[in-house]
């Protein structure tokens, strides 16, 4: 995150706040996050199409990952957490 960020001119700084970081830490580890529940649910064996049309809100990390992923090659910053989301992505997909 910092990296693409820096890569467009941000200060580092800035995603160490509550909406940089604090943001990230709430995606990944809350229950009631739409984009954690699309993970969990995949990791319980469950196809994207079925969690997207079950799942009743818009998770916005599933179509996000595609463009982050054109966004990094773009830029050429290594950004291998973002890249595997993509590629797991299109797996499922």
């Amino acid at each position: 995150m910092t990296r693409i960020g820096t890569a467009y001119g941000a200060s580092p700084l800035t995603f160490l706040s509550l909406a940089g970081v604090g943001d990230l830490f709430l995606t990944c580890s809350s229950s009631s996050s739409r984009n954690y529940t699309v993970g969990y649910r995949l990791g319980q064996g469950e196809k994207l199409d079925h969690i997207i049309k079950t799942l009743g809100r818009v998770a916005e990390g599933v179509t996000t990952a595609k463009g982050l992923k054109a966004i990094v090659d773009e830029l050429g910053v290594a950004a291998p957490i973002a890249s595997g989301v993509s590629n797991m992505t299109a797996l499922w997909m």
